[in-house]
């Protein structure tokens, strides 16, 4: 569950730097998905170098703002209570404006991103290294529940924020920040992990509430493949007839995977008979290992069999062997 923050609890989460110490001295962009309350006004995240602040994301009677930013702020009059946005400030190295971003969280990233800055944006430059990152305080107390908080030692592009409209967390990863800190699993004591970075927490103010996650929205990184069936291949589960994890250092093809290098374990063949443990076409009494170019039983292989023994009479294709067989070279046995 992501962290609720109530202003009247003066409530924040603390995490050390990790590596956005760069986001205090140069370019950086700072991005959250938080959830409005009626009043939106609150900061939503601040980095600070020891006990002061050098950057942050704030909402204040209908406009964004960063630190030190004393314009008229950049308008998001339109935002509504219990709703989820992302909302991001960006700004270049050196003396420069901040930009902002907003977009209406939908879990199939429809709607639009709003970029811009005040109308009497001014100047601001950079400080000192970043020591910590505060979650849910700045200027001002956090209002609503926060769900992910990304920081980037680089300016973003309008172009690139607007990558960040979807529903998944692996969106935010794709842009490499220096920090990405899910709260999905926000207890109110612990849950508020880096799941890119090394920032961790280091102690809590106030009371963080529990609050509900986005709808929809996926936080895991890596998105798992989808097969048919109910097989396990190499740990990914789907309909095979694969059997065993096949490696290959080399060029070569087995029933239609191509791969390179020595097969270490045959796939799924028909028939009654076992290879490896695996059940195929042939009482084979080891594994055929495969080197270079060859044919067995219709699997195409690259390179020299390894010594194999065929004891007794077996069928291999279509022919029968009444005598063990040591096989040493490349040869097709059809």
């Amino acid at each position: 569950m992501s962290g609720f923050f109530n202003p009247a609890a003066d409530a924040a989460i603390l995490m050390s730097a990790g590596g956005a110490g760069a986001a205090g001295t140069g370019a950086h962009s700072l991005a959250v998905l938080w959830l409005t309350e009626a009043n939106s006004n609150g900061s939503l995240a601040s980095l600070y170098a020891s006990s002061t602040q050098v950057r942050q994301l704030l909402t204040d009677g209908g406009e964004l703002f960063g630190s030190g930013d004393f314009s008229n702020g950049y308008p998001i009059n339109a935002v509504a209570g219990s709703t989820w946005y992302v909302a991001a400030i960006t700004k270049p190295a050196g003396s420069a404006h901040y930009r902002c971003h907003l977009w209406p969280y939908a879990s199939n990233g429809s709607g639009v991103f709003d970029h811009g800055e005040a109308s009497n944006a001014g100047n601001h430059g950079d400080g000192s290294a970043i020591t910590q990152i505060r979650i849910g305080i700045g200027d001002t107390r956090g209002n609503g529940s926060i769900a992910v908080v990304g920081i980037w030692n680089a300016e973003l592009s309008d172009a690139q924020i607007n990558t960040l409209r979807s529903g998944n967390l692996s969106a935010w990863s794709a842009l490499s920040p220096a920090e990405l800190i899910s709260l999905e699993n926000w207890d109110g004591t612990n849950g508020a992990t880096a799941v890119v970075g090394t920032s961790a927490k280091t102690g809590i103010t106030g009371t963080v509430g529990v609050g509900a996650n986005p709808p929809g929205f996926n936080f895991a990184l890596s998105t798992t493949v989808a097969l048919a069936g109910a097989m396990t291949v190499g740990g990914i589960t789907g309909a095979a007839t694969l059997t065993r994890k096949v490696n290959m250092t080399a060029a070569g093809a087995v029933g239609g995977i191509t791969g390179s290098g020595a097969l270490t374990r045959t796939v799924g063949l028909a028939g009654a008979a076992s290879v490896g443990g695996i059940t195929g076409v042939a009482a084979l009494k080891r594994t055929v290992h495969l080197a270079g170019a060859g044919i067995v039983g219709g699997i195409t292989g690259h390179g020299s069999f390894g010594t194999e023994v065929f004891a007794g009479r077996r069928a291999i294709g279509s022919r029968s062997v009444r005598r063990a067989i040591v096989t040493s070279s490349s040869r097709r046995l059809a």
